[in-house]
Formats: C-alpha cells, structure tokens, sequence
C-alpha cells in the first residue's frame, strides 16, 4: 500500500520530495522529536527527521502493512515493501495456511502487471532464488517486527492468486 505523506514542521526546509519507505508507526517518533518529547523506547516506528533535514535520507530498507481480503475466501494479505519489490503471502484467516503469493518488480513493472512469483515466471536459478530470498525477508522480518511473535506462518511454498 502507499499513501501520500506531507510533513511541514517549523525550522525545516519546505518544498521537497523525499522517497524514504516510511510507515505509519513513524508518524509519532517525528512529531516527538520535533516537538522534544522524550519516547519510551523501543518503538516500532522511526523518526522521518532526518528525511526532513535531507530528501535524500532514508530511515528503513522495507515497510510492512497487512490488510484482510474476504473473497472467495477469508485470507490476510501479509506485505513486505523495498525500494524495489513488493511481496505478499496471503494466507487463510481459518487455518493459517498459505493461499497465495505475489512478488512485484517494481524497478521493471511499476504497475504491478507482472507477478515474478506465478509459476510461469519462476522458470531460471535466479528468479527462483529472487522468490525464495524475498518470501524468506517477508518471514523474518515479520518475527522481528513483532517481537518473535509470527503472525504469519513458515516460509512454505503458495500457489499464486488468480
């Protein structure tokens, strides 16, 4: 997912464009540190500060996000987003098992039209371990994110969705 973030803070330049990933989660330590709140840590989130001081900063390698979708059947979309791919493993909300996974370039397929995890994509050595390196970052980073809890289940092998 990606949504438009607009910051205009007092004392920092204006006007610019910066294309850090960024989440949610890193709206607070921003306004904290801009407004010299101390924060309890460790916080998920992190301050875009420096992206505000520089458009060419970058605080984090991936976003993540997660949204359900109910047809044909009650599955949850787990993502993992870096400046080039984004991944989702879609697995059902009944017994946690993968139903589906979707890998986009984003360097070559800006429109998501091409799904480099389909079967009839995944045909070289390389594009083979492009899926099973990026399902893996999606697993871990997960586990990490959350603490060593996993909310989605082992790296395992998933028919993408038609």
């Amino acid at each position: 997912t990606r949504v438009p973030l607009l910051v205009r803070a007092p004392g920092m330049p204006g006007g610019e464009v910066c294309n850090s990933l960024c989440e949610t989660v890193d709206i607070y330590p921003t306004l904290a540190e801009l407004a010299n709140v101390p924060v309890t840590e460790p916080l998920e989130g992190r301050s875009l500060v420096p992206c505000l001081k520089n458009p060419d900063a970058s605080v984090k390698n991936y976003a993540l996000s997660q949204f359900p979708r109910y047809e044909p059947e009650n599955l949850m979309g787990y993502t993992l987003r870096t400046d080039r791919h984004r991944i989702t493993r879609w697995e059902s909300l009944k017994d946690n098992r993968a139903r589906g996974l979707e890998i986009y370039d984003h360097m070559t397929d800006p429109a998501e039209t091409r799904n480099i995890a389909a079967p009839e994509a995944v045909t070289t050595a390389e594009s083979r371990h492009t899926v099973t390196e990026l399902d893996h970052l999606l697993t871990q980073t997960w586990r990490s994110a959350h603490r060593g809890a996993t909310p989605i289940g082992e790296a395992r092998p998933a028919e993408p969705l038609s």
